[in-house]
């Protein structure tokens, strides 16, 4: 396992940093990992293949999507991207991307372009945010089977839905002591909002499932489906 360290600019065309299996990276105060690219066929400024990588930001990053990991949504696993309180992440398509399951996101910084969470088969990701995600669509994305667990102390906001989850089995626990802005959309199975200390400006939709709702001390909406 090795270990890349940036702590100046390289920032140019395509893919500035490529992660095989088992390697990690640190991008310090000083570190700009920008791609000037910007189009489909640019997955990432930080593209990150295969399994075991942890991605710690204290600078920033900007690219159609600003880091990706994971390349199999089903055999890939235990990603993990650490964003201190001065690192800000952006994509114009998202800003974090995992793959498969067992990922974690620990959020202490800013996150522009939302994140997408796809993992398949019996895992369990996490993101936890104690800083601020934001997107003009949807500040959390989850597809696949894989159950997700967000605990947000922080500032999650997107205009089309601060939580949007897809899969009809889905499992979704959310803990939310923080605020959320934008819809909750949950996915279909037995699902979990819990935000008690926090709020939500937005309704919660439970979709189906046997879905528990624990809501904050304010008005809420809450759609059961």
């Amino acid at each position: 396992m090795a270990t890349q360290f940036i702590n100046t600019d390289i920032s140019g065309p395509g893919n500035r940093v490529y992660l095989s299996n088992d390697n990690d990276l640190w991008v310090g105060r000083n570190g700009l990992v920008g791609t000037t690219t910007d189009f489909f066929d640019t997955v990432g400024a930080i593209l990150g293949e295969g399994s075991n990588h942890t991605v710690h930001i204290e600078g920033a990053v900007a690219g159609y999507n600003g880091v990706e990991l994971g390349d199999n949504v089903t055999l890939d696993s235990n990603n993990a991207v650490v964003i201190a309180s001065t690192g800000v992440v952006y994509g114009a398509n998202f800003g974090v991307v995992m793959f498969g399951i067992n990922a974690r996101l620990d959020n202490f910084g800013l996150i522009s372009g939302g994140v997408y969470f796809q993992g398949s088969g019996p895992g369990l990701s996490r993101i936890d945010n104690a800083g601020d995600i934001i997107s003009n669509l949807r500040a959390v994305f989850h597809e696949g089977t894989e159950t997700l667990s967000l605990n947000n102390t922080g500032t999650i906001r997107g205009d089309v839905a601060a939580f949007l989850s897809t899969f009809a089995t889905t499992i979704d626990l959310i803990r939310n002591q923080g605020g959320m802005i934008g819809n909750i959309v949950l996915g279909g199975g037995d699902d979990l909002y819990d935000g008690r200390g926090g709020f939500v400006d937005g309704i919660v939709y439970g979709d189906a499932g046997n879905d528990t709702f624990r809501p904050g001390s304010g008005i809420e909406l809450f759609d059961g489906g």
